[in-house]
């Protein structure tokens, strides 16, 4: 697939964090502010790249993000990482939480602090994580909090707990999927995903 535009973009980071739900072109269009023909042309070139699929019931399609495909994997990967802080507090502790990316495989940052910045209470972040590194985490963890001014509240989880939460539809780790910045290991996630969708 040649380059993405930002509006492609957009609808391949909306399918894939509405993994759950089933969405009609004039659902896509409305919810993403998009005219419906041009949700149309952008929903027919993915799915021509086979990024998305179609499924058709009755007489609505609706579609979703191809995690069969690779094409379509590497998109997800691809935009579950491209969106950008709305403050610069929530920057601060995405980058104070990057220091876990060598004994973690996945991070997402969720929570009040993506929106109210400096107001926020505490931090929340989802952190993925093989059983063994359980430990190497928590002094990481430990160390970044000395420095951190706000609490990090995380949740530890495996991928194969977060691809079973996801199967079972909790509401909470749907949510922290479809509104967080992922920070690192967008692959994680989108096995997770796709594993937890089926």
């Amino acid at each position: 697939m040649q380059n993405l535009t930002v509006n492609e973009a957009r609808v391949m980071d909306f399918l894939v964090r509405n993994f759950k739900e089933r969405n009609s072109i004039n659902q896509i269009a409305k919810r993403l502010k998009l005219s419906p023909m041009g949700a149309y042309k952008i929903l027919k070139k993915l799915e021509k790249a086979n990024a998305i699929k179609a499924e058709k019931i009755g007489n609505a399609v609706y579609y979703r993000a191809n995690l069969d495909e690779e094409i379509g994997r590497k998109l997800a990967e691809f935009v579950l990482v491209q969106s950008e802080f709305n403050n610069t507090f929530a920057k601060v502790y995405a980058d104070d939480l990057r220091k876990l990316k060598y004994v973690a495989l996945s991070c997402i940052l969720y929570g009040s602090i993506l929106k109210a910045g400096k107001e926020a209470k505490d931090v929340d972040a989802l952190i993925i994580i093989e059983k063994k590194d359980y430990k190497k985490v928590s002094n990481k963890l430990a160390d970044i909090q000395q420095i951190a001014t706000k609490r990090i509240h995380d949740i530890r989880m495996t991928k194969e707990d977060l691809a079973k939460n996801l199967k079972k539809g909790n509401e909470a780790m749907i949510d922290m999927l479809k509104y967080g910045q992922v920070l690192w290991g967008a692959g994680i996630i989108v096995e997770a995903i796709k594993n937890g969708a089926s």
